[in-house]
């Protein structure tokens, strides 16, 4: 299957990316690329191969959720860099506009 512009404004549309017209062909040849290289994957001999043979077992591997010793707020604190009331400060994170 080769990969037309058409199929890469698909894409583009249905991923809502704004694509110039000169990263289509650009694109297009790319993704034709990556899916010739999937298709080579059909000539790989797995008529022997066990469907489950790295199936994940079924054991449970989370620890218990069991409460323990804690630290009081001032232990919790003392190492903190920054800390007001109780609480850590950490930098601010919202995006500059």
């Amino acid at each position: 299957m080769r990969v037309t512009i058409e199929d890469v404004r698909r894409v583009a549309f249905l991923a809502r990316l704004s694509l110039a017209e000169d990263e289509l062909d650009r694109l297009r040849s790319e993704l034709d690329t990556i899916l010739r290289h999937f298709e080579s994957l059909n000539e790989v001999a797995t008529a022997e191969t066990d469907a489950a043979f790295q199936s994940p077992t079924n054991v449970d591997v989370l620890r218990s959720d069991d409460v323990g010793e804690m630290l009081s707020t001032e232990e919790a604190m003392s190492n903190a860099p920054d800390a007001e009331r109780g609480h850590f400060r950490v930098p601010g994170f919202l995006p500059e506009e």
